[in-house]
């Protein structure tokens, strides 16, 4: 049963009640909420279905011709090739299914989102998310198979953020100096200045954009992940996606860029309570990551989704 963003919105101060209500009409105007490819949702799809072939890829990915380029512009790159790439069957020998499958959902996520990039540093805030989206997606992989949904949750973690920039910019330059004057993070100023944060307009910008609920739900408790009600709820995951998309967001923000050595990820989230719910729920693999590499990766990703 579909869920109306005022549902997500509620205040924890009567007097913000004014947040929710401007939120909730933005949420229901059809001309501001963006819609989600259909495409990058089928080739998530196609990737759990272990009979798909490489004509299934094809065809699908040859309903976008946005895609389609971009995928030929990535598999010609010297990177991959050193000719020219004429057809998507070229394209996904070269690169292979994950790749574009990470082009398919974050070209897909960005260009969606595109109407709110006049007032916000976008290459910075997509550096951020396509970075977790990636950790998310090598947590993840370590407890079960990933389809591209660990992927995505990354990606749209942080969409509130964008909410809150684009339609209430005074509100977001105080949560950015609250933050900063009191060593928090933006979430909880967020509640003390608009009386809500960005994980619950994030989800109700899910629910409207019709995301998977398990996604919905990544996004409106990775800062709570372990929140009873959400890893109790019986039409959620046990709570997972958002244990791996909040790790991911704890990894991103350890400032890997100014690290020279290897990271063990044990420094930074062994101890944590998320960590040892999955080490007590999941049967894990070794996770050994280099932040700084997975950094450089990201930025590499970030040429190819913002080309």
């Amino acid at each position: 049963m579909k869920e109306e963003p005022a549902n997500y919105l509620h205040v924890n101060d009567p007097s913000k009640q004014w947040v929710a209500d401007r939120l909730t009409a933005l949420l229901n105007d059809e001309s501001i909420v963006p819609s989600f490819p259909d495409v990058a949702i089928r080739l998530c799809s196609l990737v759990q279905n272990e009979s798909t072939t490489m004509d299934d890829f094809t065809k699908v990915i040859l309903l976008d011709t946005a895609l389609a380029a971009r995928c030929l512009q990535v598999a010609g790159s010297i990177g991959f090739a050193a000719r020219q790439i004429e057809s998507i069957e070229q394209a996904l020998m070269l690169i292979g299914v994950q790749q574009v499958r990470r082009i398919a959902l974050a070209v897909a996520t960005v260009g969606a989102l595109s109407e709110f990039k006049a007032k916000v540093d976008w290459r910075r805030f997509w550096l951020h998310n396509v970075l977790v989206a990636r950790l998310t997606d090598r947590v993840a992989c370590i407890f079960r198979p990933t389809h591209g949904m660990e992927y995505l949750a990354g990606l749209m973690h942080d969409v509130g953020k964008l909410f809150i920039e684009h339609y209430f910019p005074r509100e977001f330059e105080q949560v950015l100096a609250g933050a900063q004057a009191k060593q928090c993070n933006h979430a909880t100023m967020e509640r003390e200045i608009l009386g809500l944060d960005h994980t619950q307009i994030g989800a109700a910008l899910c629910e409207r954009m019709q995301v998977h609920n398990h996604i919905l739900r990544s996004v409106w408790f990775h800062h709570d992940p372990l929140n009873i009600g959400h890893t109790a709820d019986p039409l959620g995951d046990g709570g997972f996606l958002a244990v791996c998309v909040g790790i991911g967001d704890r990894l991103a923000n350890s400032n890997p860029g100014s690290r020279e050595d290897f990271v063990h990820t044990s420094e930074i989230i062994e101890h944590s309570p998320e960590w040892m719910f999955l080490q007590n729920v999941y049967l894990p693999h070794k996770l050994e990551l280099d932040l700084s590499i997975e950094l450089k990766k990201a930025e590499e990703d970030l040429k190819i989704f913002l080309a």
